[in-house]
């Protein structure tokens, strides 16, 4: 029950059904009384410890998602505290405070740090670095979960470097940010703020984000992911669209119509395309 329950705020996202379903395979065997084991405890060194991976680009969820985890683990009792302590890369390499992530994963003893991005210490040559945090991860692993954020080509570098078999079933690989997914979003949020929505609002705004941000079904090269999310970054896309139609609806009170929503989605990326242009301009 505890694990469902937590599972339960996949149904707040878009488009997280598969992973909802992923996330519950691999919770699963703690919900059944199964307990972690140390890594490299067992033949091949396949023994896992509380070490979890989610995938995906910026802006996709990755942190909303590791949180679940977290909640999941420490409802059913395998974590005995309530904590998330969230690692960026540049803990790891900041030279005058060189031990500062070791205090950081001592905070997160008995609940769950997010570790954001750590394949960049191995593409940036920092082998060294990666192999004393790695190491300390592995040791606490039995009774501090561990879930690693990063996009699907930073787990695949992290899966190359770590024991055999750690990661095995425990990867949520998370949707790409598409213009129907922003669509949605932007959707579920006028409704959830108790707006009426008019139908066929999503094929309004997901055309509008075709037509300005996408080329064959990808971001445009000038508007690409890194782009989105230095300015929408975690959603906010979606939000801005969402909350400039609330807040220019030119109907009846509470209820958003097609010209509102097509209005606020080109107002918006109008803003994107603006602070887009200051952005290199400045480069």
């Amino acid at each position: 029950m505890e694990l469902e329950h937590a599972l339960g705020e996949f149904d707040s996202f878009v488009g997280m059904g598969e992973v909802k379903s992923a996330a519950r395979r691999a919770l699963f065997p703690f919900a059944s009384g199964g307990l972690p084991n140390l890594p490299g405890g067992g033949e091949g060194g396949s023994d896992r410890g509380l070490l979890f991976a989610v995938g995906g680009a910026a802006g996709t969820g990755k942190t909303r998602v590791a949180a679940i985890v977290h909640s999941a683990l420490y409802g059913m009792g395998v974590l005995v505290a309530d904590n998330i302590v969230e690692l960026q890369v540049g803990d790891f390499i900041c030279p005058e405070e060189s031990t500062h992530w070791f205090d950081l994963l001592d905070m997160a003893r008995g609940g769950t740090a997010i570790v954001d991005s750590i394949s960049d210490l191995i593409l940036r040559g920092e082998d060294d670095i990666f192999a004393a945090v790695m190491g300390k991860i592995l040791r606490f692993s039995s009774d501090t979960c561990f879930v690693f954020a990063d996009t699907a080509e930073g787990i695949e570098v992290l899966r190359q470097n770590t024991p055999p078999g750690v990661l095995d079933g425990r990867e949520l690989r998370l949707p790409s940010l598409t213009p129907r997914l922003i669509a949605e979003l932007a959707c579920r949020v006028m409704e959830n703020e108790g707006a009426v929505v008019d139908a066929g609002a999503v094929d309004v705004i997901t055309g509008i984000v075709v037509d300005r941000c996408f080329v064959n079904g990808t971001f445009a090269q000038t508007v690409n992911d890194a782009a989105i999310t230095d300015h929408f970054g975690n959603g906010r896309l979606a939000l801005g669209i969402a909350h400039e139609a609330l807040f220019s609806t030119q109907g009846e009170h509470g209820r958003v119509s097609l010209d509102d929503v097509a209005r606020a989605a080109n107002a918006v990326l109008d803003l994107h395309f603006y602070a887009l242009q200051r952005s290199m301009l400045n480069q």
